[in-house]
């Protein structure tokens, strides 16, 4: 994704998750591609009004609609 941008003329900030100040660089971005892999990892209060957030990363979580529905058998 960074070298697509990259070659779109774009600014690419890469960081990750244990970088110094990580809310305030995703404060930055016009648009914030997370790769975590980790639920929630991307706080509201991070970005920028506008922002447009991409995630692509993969992780597991309980849906709220099966839980109820396993309780009932």
């Amino acid at each position: 994704m960074a070298q697509l941008l990259l070659n779109a003329n774009a600014t690419v900030t890469i960081s990750y998750s244990r970088s110094r100040d990580l809310p305030e660089l995703a404060r930055q971005a016009d648009i914030l591609v997370a790769a975590v892999g980790r639920a929630e990892m991307v706080k509201a209060d991070w970005l920028k009004p506008g922002a447009t957030v991409i995630d692509v990363g993969i992780n597991r979580v309980a849906a709220p609609e099966r839980a109820r529905a396993s309780s009932s058998w």
